[in-house]
């Protein structure tokens, strides 16, 4: 019986790597469906998908040029400031 110790562990390690591999196909498929990227039959719903991307990527972009306009509001009144402060620092 002891003979047969070490290849039941030779044999172990590669079963258990089975498992877990499929462990882990099954939950990455299983967190697919759940976010709906599945339709009923299975298939991707790619059309849906990339709808919802470029509507993301829409509304990113807006966000991103009001936060531009931000910066340049803030910038332009930050030099507003600065020069005042240098024309009442400045002798006459």
């Amino acid at each position: 019986m002891r003979a047969f110790l070490p290849y039941l562990f030779i044999l172990a390690c590669p079963l258990m790597m089975l498992f877990m591999m499929r462990g882990m196909h099954g939950q990455r498929s299983h967190d697919a469906r759940d976010q709906g990227a599945f339709d009923e039959q299975g298939g991707l719903r790619q059309g849906q998908n990339l709808t919802l991307l470029a509507d993301e990527r829409d509304r990113l972009e807006e966000q991103l040029a009001e936060l531009d306009a931000e910066i340049d509001a803030r910038a332009g009144r930050a030099t507003q400031s600065h020069e005042a402060v240098l024309r009442t620092t400045r002798p006459s």
